[in-house]
């Protein structure tokens, strides 16, 4: 039990970052990645469905192509942010008075 007061779990230390505003480019690359690439997937499915359901023939062929560097687009972007959470520097534990 005192081992845990001493050494308290990492999440803990994301809050004392940000307030402390210790960010780095890692930081936004990794969210921007994620971010942009689970919304490309989003708005691809959307207007995917979209394509099913009105089956519009004028417009068909554009959606299918936004929909298809959509979906292209998200696996880097997805990739990119991954990257960029691994290099986000770890920091040793520190004990915080409270």
């Amino acid at each position: 039990m005192q081992n845990e007061e001493q050494n308290p779990p990492k999440i803990q230390h994301l809050d004392i970052d940000i307030l402390q505003r210790k960010w780095s480019w890692w930081n936004v690359g990794a969210i921007f990645g994620l971010a942009a690439g689970m919304g490309t997937i989003f708005i691809g499915i959307l207007l995917t469905l979209m394509m099913w359901l009105f089956k519009l023939d004028s417009i068909r062929i554009s959606l299918q192509t936004v929909t298809n560097v959509l979906f292209y687009s998200a696996f880097p972007l997805l990739f990119f942010g991954a990257y960029c959470l691994d290099k986000i520097p770890q920091k040793p534990p520190q004990n915080f008075e409270q």
